[in-house]
């Protein structure tokens, strides 16, 4: 299989640069796995918005340091098996697709179980399974106007008045 897997947030860990480096070392687990996919034959494609000779290079120098195997360097989609990238989405139609970009939330989904209500990530506690609110995109957590675990995401429940 060619596997078509990206170098920033993937491979190489570009948040934590080393000191005195522009680059980072490997994110944990990306030098085992990428071996595993060598010995087991297939192509590895190392994909990069980094064009251009030179920051081919920088990559092609990073891979080759941490003895990271790789067939080839590219910035162009190529025809792949499988691309593996920490910034892709996972289609599975157009209407989640939109949903997802509009709430910045890779995981919402309209659920058909609760009257299409909005489910996804709570920002404030990353329970998998809270509500938002569709206008606010706020944590709602299954209807009750506050995160089950107390999140601050969560708008606070209206004041009853008696």
């Amino acid at each position: 299989m060619v596997l078509a897997i990206d170098f920033d947030g993937t491979i190489h860990d570009w948040n934590n640069p080393k000191p005195g480096m522009r680059m980072g070392p490997p994110i944990f687990g990306a030098q085992e796995a990428l071996r595993s996919f060598k010995e087991a034959g297939h192509t590895i494609v190392i994909f990069s918005v980094r064009g251009g000779e030179d920051s081919r290079k920088h990559v092609a120098d990073w891979l080759n340091y941490y003895a990271i195997p790789y067939s080839y360097i590219t910035n162009i989609k190529i025809p792949a098996d499988w691309y593996i990238d920490d910034r892709g989405m996972h289609f599975t139609n157009w209407k989640e697709a939109v949903l997802r970009v509009a709430t910045n939330n890779p995981e919402a989904r309209r659920d058909e179980g609760s009257n299409g209500k909005l489910v996804g990530v709570c920002g404030g506690c990353e329970n998998h399974h809270d509500e938002r609110d569709t206008e606010t995109r706020r944590c709602v957590c299954h209807g009750k106007g506050l995160c089950a675990r107390g999140c601050t995401d969560a708008p606070k429940p209206a004041e009853t008045t008696g």
